[in-house]
């Protein structure tokens, strides 16, 4: 390519960018923030180590009533982090993790077994091929899910509900 023609493009796209931060319909972030929350496939939850090293990991979710509801493996590095400390991160993600918007802070708790069933069937009707090949994979290799709660620290982030279906109950939380 020529640097005329390369320099013309920079110019260019410098004068889109202008252009869209100068929109004031562009500046209410957040909500656009809460559409990619509320529409991902995937987020990144993100736990801390006991010396504050954040550890992402992408997984599967449903929303219900204002929370994000997660499965997980019963022995998964994220319950022990969670264990110590309940503050997560939550950001909209591929599958590898990469996240695709920005992060919320959030608190996590994990439900008691009473929520699991409820969750499942959820994950399953949102995600129709992966959801269940991932509860079958889990069931041969023998692992115990567990369903972790996350409520946003930012309230109005998250719609109250995402899906039509029946809330899942708030079963007590795991006694540690």
């Amino acid at each position: 390519m020529k640097e005329g023609a390369s320099t013309a493009m920079t110019a260019q796209a410098q004068s889109i960018d202008a252009i869209a931060a100068a929109d004031p319909r562009r500046a209410a972030r957040p909500a656009s923030d809460a559409a990619a929350l509320a529409g991902a496939r995937f987020i990144d939850l993100v736990t801390f180590r006991r010396d504050g090293t954040p550890v992402g990991t992408p997984v599967l979710f449903v929303a219900d009533a204002g929370r994000l509801l997660v499965r997980t493996a019963s022995d998964a590095g994220k319950l022990k982090r969670l264990a110590h400390t309940a503050i997560v991160e939550i950001a909209p993600s591929d599958s590898r993790g990469r996240r695709l918007g920005a992060a919320a802070p959030g608190t996590a708790r994990v439900l008691g077994p009473g929520a699991l069933a409820p969750m499942l069937a959820r994950l399953h009707a949102r995600y129709r091929i992966a959801g269940p090949v991932a509860t079958l994979v889990r069931r041969l290799r023998g692992q115990q899910d567990v369903v972790i709660e996350i409520t946003l620290d930012a309230p109005g982030l998250l719609r109250p509900s995402l899906e039509p279906s029946a809330q899942v109950p708030q079963p007590a939380i795991l006694a540690s």
